[in-house]
């Protein structure tokens, strides 16, 4: 088995990108996930990534609150601090991040 340092990012990464834009509604958003087995989503303005949602931002921030899925967007509950790595650099430094 190689050392960390010797995989790169790329090899480990989803290249398979499942997006929606900022107005999505977040029961649009479940349902997406939902077809598309993935427990996240980008959200895309343009094509550049503005922010993410998770199975737990809809877990926590909509259901556990009782607000209608169809009423809230994805701009209102997603992550807009995204941490990133380039898909050249290490498995290492995408571990130390």
């Amino acid at each position: 088995m190689k050392p960390e340092q010797d995989y790169k990012v790329e090899e480990f990464m989803n290249k398979d990108i499942v997006q929606v834009t900022p107005d999505t509604n977040v029961k649009i958003c479940a349902e997406v996930m939902a077809a598309e087995h993935v427990d996240s989503v980008l959200v895309t303005v343009d094509k550049k990534i503005v922010g993410i949602v998770t199975e737990k931002d809809l877990a926590r921030k909509v259901v556990a609150k009782g607000l209608n899925a169809e009423e809230i967007t994805a701009k209102d509950i997603m992550t807009t601090e995204l941490v990133t790595i380039e898909p050249n650099k290490s498995l290492y430094d995408a571990m130390i991040l």
